[in-house]
């Protein structure tokens, strides 16, 4: 019995060596093989996550949130392309998810909601190198209502949108960007 046992666990242990083979490993800049090629199927782009100090070198210019832990949380930063870099925190003082969205070279559209033209607004900053920067403030009519921070700066469009009951949050963490630029 106890021989059978035996052969019955190294048959199973034999098998199960046998059976388990590796997957092959995928690299990301794994060279193009012919038969993709040929196909004319663009490369997906895998968005490339980065940490604060990384994003000058990565994106050519210094986007810095506001360094209050009771404020901001959960930043994250993140190239979704060549000239497209998408940051996303948690507003702690709004109670809400915020996206700044900056766009190298290009314009950034405005998203299709409706905004309460009677509440826009334009606040102003000033860069490290003294420069004026103008933001354009919209305030959406639904609720819950999102307020929209758009502004430009060199090449570079930005556009930062969050809920903000009080309609303060989002500027500020704009007027924030804007003096951490150089």
């Amino acid at each position: 019995m106890r021989k059978t046992t035996a052969c019955l666990l190294a048959a199973l242990l034999l098998l199960s060596l046998v059976g388990c083979e590796r997957a092959p490993e995928v690299s990301v800049d794994a060279p193009e093989t012919p038969a993709a090629s040929q196909t004319n199927v663009a490369p997906v782009q895998v968005p490339q996550k980065l940490e604060a100090d990384e994003v000058e070198a990565a994106f050519g210019i210094p986007i810095v949130l506001p360094a209050n832990e009771n404020w901001i949380a959960e930043d994250s930063y993140r190239l979704t392309g060549e000239t497209d870099l998408k940051v996303t925190y948690r507003d702690m003082i709004a109670e809400s998810e915020c996206t700044l969205l900056v766009l190298k070279g290009g314009d950034l559209e405005l998203p299709e909601v409706e905004f309460d033209e009677a509440l826009n607004e334009s606040w102003s900053g000033e860069t490290l190198g003294g420069q004026n920067v103008s933001v354009d403030v919209r305030h959406e009519k639904a609720q819950p209502e999102m307020t929209l921070a758009a502004w430009e700066y060199g090449e570079y469009s930005f556009q930062l949108s969050g809920a903000d009951d009080e309609n303060v949050c989002i500027p500020k963490v704009a007027l924030s960007v804007i003096k951490n630029l150089q």
